[in-house]
């Protein structure tokens, strides 16, 4: 799986960590995880689908399922207040599009940097 860093999308991340969670620990399923966050089964799929955000309240605990710390937990943190921005102004309030903004462009598109 490719390091945390290398993503701007935390639903992207999020299915990428369950199958990797998945692979190496057999027994797991989205309504599994979901019991350890204290999340509904159903909404944490449709999260993982694009169909609607992840909950705020349910940042820290994903972030401990997975075992993040320090600066992988936050920047999962603001990948998701990025994801639900709704406004440009919104989105520039997230380090994760201030570190995208400042990161080098090429062709009209932007890469973001690595903390």
């Amino acid at each position: 799986m490719k390091k945390i860093f290398e993503y701007t999308d935390y639903r992207e991340w999020l299915r990428d960590a369950f199958e990797d969670f998945k692979q190496r620990k057999t027994v797991i399923s989205w309504r599994y995880m979901a019991m350890k966050m204290g999340a509904d089964p159903g909404n944490l799929l449709r999260v993982s689908q694009g169909k609607i955000h992840l909950p705020l309240s349910l940042i820290q605990p994903a972030a401990d399922f997975f075992e993040l710390e320090g600066k992988e937990a936050d920047y999962w943190a603001e990948m998701v207040y990025f994801g639900r921005a709704k406004t440009d102004a919104d989105a520039s309030r997230s380090s994760c599009c201030r570190r995208r903004n400042s990161s080098s462009t090429v062709t009209g598109t932007t890469t973001p940097s690595v903390p």
